[in-house]
């Protein structure tokens, strides 16, 4: 899924592997904190406009 819109205005790109979530990337327009819940992990975000973030199938970060 590419460019999905979420409550707070972010925008969510999902990719998906064998049934699984692979990578997550998250941009918004504006600074939103964000909880973030896939399988058993949890992860709090704080967004600032422009700045994405990307993180990895157990919702680790992933640095670019």
């Amino acid at each position: 899924l590419k460019g999905v819109r979420v409550r707070g205005g972010c925008k969510v790109d999902i990719v998906w592997t064998a049934g699984r979530l692979t990578e997550l990337r998250v941009q918004s327009d504006r600074a939103v904190k964000y909880r973030i819940r896939y399988s058993d992990n949890t992860v709090y975000l704080e967004t600032r406009r422009d700045k994405p973030i990307t993180l990895d199938g157990n919702l680790h970060r992933i640095a670019h």
